[in-house]
């Protein structure tokens, strides 16, 4: 159901993917089972990408995009996010901080300098390494996995063409109830063309 997501890096072996096909029964999906109706909803409409049929009615919140200027007010606003969300009682765990880079990045850095004892940067090798700590970690590297409060930053550092809207398809599809996007500047240009069909 969800060609966007399909093999993005590299396709799969030809000849594993015969044997595989051999042993298997394919279905079409139509249900989505972990993103809200309101993800769905922003998903189709920004990047015109069908996720389904949401089976999470009456549990999601809005979609919040929130307008910053530059990364050490970006950061202060993911900070204000990462307090809202304890203060309304979501564990740690259950927040991810994502962007381009990971935990290279400008925003993400300064989140694990600023709260260690809170978020922890995804391992290397894509593993988390605390169940007690908020994840950060760059786009790619959390595909597969979910978390029930999603933070995007760092988001000016996209590429503006495929490889971008993929990568933003990955982070926004990570969200299982909460989905938070800081918005900048340029990253609010990539929008507009995202939008208007021109990326």
């Amino acid at each position: 159901m969800d060609p966007n997501l399909q093999f993005v890096q590299c396709p799969p072996d030809p000849q594993c993917l015969e044997e595989i096909q051999k042993h298997s029964t394919s279905a079409r999906l139509s249900h989505n089972v972990r993103s809200t109706v309101e993800i769905v909803k922003f998903v189709r409409s920004l990047l015109q990408a069908d996720l389904g049929i949401s089976r999470i009615d009456g549990f999601g919140v809005q979609v919040t995009l929130r307008k910053v200027s530059q990364s050490e007010h970006e950061c202060a606003a993911a900070l204000e996010l990462v307090e809202a969300a304890l203060a309304e009682g979501v564990h740690p765990a259950d927040i991810a901080i994502l962007g381009p880079d990971g935990a290279k990045g400008p925003v993400c850095s300064s989140l694990l300098r600023r709260i260690p004892e809170l978020l922890q940067a995804l391992s290397p090798e894509g593993r988390i390494q605390s169940r007690v700590h908020g994840i950060v970690a760059s786009l790619e590297a959390f595909r597969g996995l979910e978390a029930r409060v999603v933070v995007l930053v760092d988001l000016h550092r996209l590429a503006h063409d495929h490889s971008g809207k993929s990568a933003l398809y990955t982070g926004i599809t990570r969200a299982t109830a909460s989905l938070n996007l800081l918005v900048s500047p340029p990253f609010n240009d990539f929008v507009k063309g995202l939008l208007d069909g021109s990326v």
